[in-house]
C-alpha cells in the first residue's frame, strides 16, 4: 500500500501566520489612534493650545471711586475719600488724599515697537526726579501680570523726596500698542507699600 506523502512548501505555513498577525496588529493600531492617518497627516498635528482667560475684574474691598478712559479701554479705582487734581504733564489723572499722600496719577507715553516694559521704571523716576527736583531711585522692580493674570506689566517701587519730604512711589506699568500705562501711587518713605500697591493693581483693561 502506498502511502501518500503530503510536502509541505518550505516557509509556506510561516508567512501565511507573520502576514495574518501583522494584519492584526495593524487593524488594532487603526482602532487604537482612531484610524489615524500616515505620519504627518492632519489628524496627527496637534492642536494649538487656548489662549488663556481673562480673569474678571474684581472690585476692592474698599469704597472707591473709578477713572475710566474709553479711548484706552482701561479703568483705575482710587479710595473714595481722595479728590481730583490737576494732572501733570503726560499725566491722564491724579487724585489724593486729604493729606496729599497717598496720591495715584495715571499717566500715559508713546511707545515704539523698541519700548520694552523693562524701560518703564528708569522713565519713571526720571519724571519724578524731574518733579522733585532732585534723583529718584529704581529700588526694585520685576515683570508680572495684572490682576487679570494675562496682560503683561511690570511693578516696582522708586523712592524720591518732594521739598524735602522723603517719599515712594510704587509704579504699575503696561505697554498697549503703541502707548505705555502707568499707574503711580505715591507715600511717605516707611509707609505700607501694601497700601499703595492695592491702589495700582487696579488697573484693568476691557
Amino acid at each position: 500500500m502506498n502511502r501518500s506523502t503530503r510536502r509541505n512548501v518550505p516557509g509556506t505555513a510561516t508567512c501565511v501566520t507573520i502576514a495574518s498577525i501583522l494584519l492584526a496588529a495593524l487593524a488594532f493600531t487603526g482602532c487604537a489612534t482612531g484610524g489615524a492617518g500616515a505620519p504627518g497627516s492632519a489628524a496627527d498635528v496637534p492642536s494649538a493650545p487656548a489662549a488663556p482667560a481673562k480673569k474678571p475684574f474684581e472690585p476692592p474691598a474698599w469704597e472707591a471711586n473709578v477713572y475710566a478712559n474709553e479711548e484706552l479701554g482701561f479703568s483705575v479705582h482710587y479710595p473714595k475719600d481722595f479728590t481730583e487734581q490737576p494732572a501733570q504733564d503726560g499725566g491722564l489723572f491724579t487724585a489724593a488724599s486729604p493729606m496729599q499722600v497717598p496720591r495715584v496719577d495715571v499717566s500715559r507715553f508713546d511707545a515704539t515697537p523698541e519700548t520694552t516694559l523693562d524701560a518703564v521704571l528708569p522713565m519713571m523716576a526720571e519724571g519724578l526726579g524731574a518733579v522733585g527736583g532732585g534723583e529718584a531711585t529704581v529700588r526694585e522692580s520685576r515683570q508680572v501680570e495684572l490682576r487679570d493674570e494675562v496682560t503683561p506689566a511690570i511693578e516696582g517701587v522708586i523712592e524720591w523726596s518732594f521739598q524735602g519730604f522723603p517719599l515712594q512711589s510704587f509704579v504699575l506699568g503696561t505697554i498697549q500698542g503703541d502707548t505705555v500705562v502707568a499707574v503711580t501711587v505715591t507715600g511717605m518713605q516707611g509707609g505700607e507699600l501694601s497700601e499703595l500697591s492695592d491702589i495700582a493693581y487696579t488697573l484693568y483693561f476691557e
